[in-house]
């Protein structure tokens, strides 16, 4: 709870300071004035030339025209009082905008015209960056005017917020807004990883659709942003507009799909669920409209859908939250700070309430806070889930009078596994549940690790594999408890030899174990390697009826010289692996051990055959 916390004020405060982080260039002397071309009868020809009444005065940097049909032009009056000359950039801080087209008319009467938009290939932008930025020059005391239209494809503007600044500051922006939004996706793919995990572990279906909302919500956001523009298909501006409606649809049903199962609305509530269906169902008109690219049309149908299918929901989640059911409380304050800023965006883009540049950001902010709550919520719900089934086999016990000692027995050992088994999972992928020692996943790893920095380090490197012999007889005669009880205290024995030791030991087959190891010289690791042998030698097993006895076991050690090109571990493991069958060719309970060639890795010298 601590570690969701700390995220999510980091990354609150990081976009609050990034809203803050720039703003319009102060050293310019700036008059903005707009004029509604509702016939479109001005293009960049003849903007220049038009009357002075016809513009009224913009007391806004973030117009915001909504739903229209007309174009809308924005004129800024610009006069450097610098005292040297000024290189910035005009900046239109929206990735969205259908089509914009800018004309810079400087004194002197150079003329430079420039269009882009989203329904434009993305190399039509003057900076490679999502947003739209123009670049600015100006002299000492020059003045110049800059002219800016905005015209949608289907009636829909997005806000338009116009920052000036220095070239320096820009960067400084610029970069800022990359770092916001890497920590920003970074904290989604994170929990979306995560919850894929637990998905994977516990099969728990509320994670899986937690992450199928998660991703339909990156996806969406990654194109709402831009950075899909940007990055994934930028000569597809269609496909670009056609995909951020559709991004949108599949979020919202994701989401409702997810809540649905959450809250069992179709059990507690099923005259809500019908209705949360039919709101659904609803959803395949504004994805036809999304499809045929009518962005506006599609925007309109979503609104109240999502809006209908939202009350549903909430009142759902208020129901259970006001019968005290924890989860169903944090999942309904993971959903009002999701409308909040939905409702906060959507204001803005219909003119509701003023356009600012932390509106702007309400969706992103809103959006990563209702994925940890949401996140809060559903480990709540599983732990629950959990305590449930624990409560209900205490009850069970209970019920049992004359059991209910042997019942509860069975639950506290039911719940000692439960939590050996969540302690566990850290390290289920490295370790051999029989023996406690590393596995041959973990030793697949680790090799390659050991061998770089003992070659680093100029120390000798050494792999021994080690193989009971004769362990399937064993097995046949005594049984496999027996042949289980050899191997674990076999396992004890190479614990206890090497603790205190970097050394590390691993069981990477039935009966076969490896051991990972360095040293100075050769007579240091074959003298290791003979402590080793004679500890194992003195193993007794314990057999049934009270009978003890011994079991052999074959070695074969691969060695790679200090100071020594750096062999592949694959060709080293092979090498210990030959020694290891050639051991046993000899008669089992024999050791070999090879020092590889230090020019050639493929060829190697026995230095000795050690029989106990």
């Amino acid at each position: 709870m601590d570690a969701y916390r700390t995220l999510l004020l980091i990354l609150a405060s990081i976009f609050l300071t990034a809203n803050c982080w720039a703003n319009s260039s102060d050293e310019l002397e700036q008059s903005y004035s707009h004029y509604r071309d509702s016939d479109h009868a001005y293009d960049l020809h003849t903007i220049s030339s038009a009357a002075n009444y016809i513009w009224s005065p913009l007391d806004t940097r973030i117009p915001n025209y909504s739903f229209s049909d007309a174009a809308h032009w924005i004129k800024i009056e610009l006069r450097n009082t610098t005292g040297a000359p000024y290189q910035g950039f005009i900046s239109v801080k929206t990735p969205h905008q259908d089509y914009l087209s800018a004309l810079l008319v400087r004194e002197d009467g150079t003329r430079t015209q420039i269009k882009t938009g989203d329904r434009t290939p993305f190399k039509s932008r003057i900076q490679d960056h999502r947003h739209f930025h123009f670049e600015l020059a100006l002299n000492d005391n020059e003045t110049t005017t800059f002219y800016l239209q905005a015209k949608t494809h289907d009636g829909l503007f997005e806000a338009l917020p116009i920052e000036i600044l220095p070239e320096e500051q820009w960067h400084r922006s610029t970069r800022m807004d990359s770092f916001v939004f890497g920590l920003y996706f970074g904290a989604a793919f994170i929990l979306l990883l995560y919850n894929l995990i637990l998905f994977t572990v516990t099969r728990e279906k509320l994670f899986f659709l937690y992450s199928v909302y998660l991703t339909a919500f990156i996806a969406w956001n990654i194109t709402f942003t831009g950075f899909a523009f940007q990055y994934l298909w930028p000569n597809a501006p269609h496909w670009n507009n056609i995909f951020l409606p559709i991004s949108i649809i599949l979020s919202f049903a994701s989401l409702s799909l997810l809540s649905s199962y959450f809250l069992d609305i179709k059990n507690s509530s099923p005259m809500l669920f019908k209705a949360l269906v039919v709101m659904n169902s609803l959803q395949i008109f504004p994805l036809l409209l999304a499809i045929l690219d009518s962005y506006a049309t599609a925007f309109a149908f979503i609104v109240p859908v999502s809006t209908v299918t939202s009350v549903i929901i909430m009142t759902v989640a208020t129901k259970q939250a006001l019968k005290g059911l924890r989860s169903a409380q944090i999942f309904l304050a993971a959903w009002a700070v999701l409308v909040i800023s939905i409702f906060v965006y959507l204001a803005q883009i219909m003119d509701i309430i003023p356009a600012t540049s932390i509106a702007a950001q309400a969706l992103n902010v809103g959006s990563i806070i209702e994925f940890l709550i949401l996140a809060i919520a559903l480990a709540d719900r599983f732990n629950r889930g959990q305590q449930h089934y624990l409560e209900e086999q205490t009850e069970l016990a209970q019920s049992h009078s004359r059991r209910s000692k042997k019942l509860m027995e069975i639950v506290n050992e039911r719940t000692e596994q439960l939590d050996m088994a969540n302690a566990q999972i850290a390290n289920m992928a490295a370790t051999d549940p029989l023996t406690g020692l590393y596995n041959r996943r973990y030793f697949a790893k680790q090799i390659e690790i050991i061998l770089t920095d003992t070659i680093h380090q100029g120390d000798f490197f050494c792999i021994l594999l080690l193989d009971l012999d004769y362990f399937k007889a064993f097995n046949d005669r005594y049984g496999h408890a027996a042949g289980d009880r050899a191997l674990i205290h076999f396992s004890r024995v190479f614990k206890k030899h090497f603790e205190g030791t970097t050394d590390q030991v691993f069981r990477v087959g039935g009966e076969e174990f490896a051991v990972l190891f360095s040293d100075k010289d050769v007579n240091s690791i074959q003298s290791k390697i003979g402590s080793l042998r004679f500890a194992m030698s003195e193993v007794e097993i314990q057999l049934p009826e009270e009978q003890t006895g011994r079991v052999g076991f074959s070695g074969g050690a691969a060695i790679v010289p200090s100071n020594s090109s750096k062999p592949g571990s694959s060709l080293v493991f092979r090498l210990a692996d030959e020694s290891l069958y050639e051991a046993k060719a000899l008669g089992r309970s024999e050791t070999v051990i090879r020092l590889m060639n230090k020019r050639d890795a493929n060829k190697s010298t026995k230095l000795q055959e050690t029989v106990l």
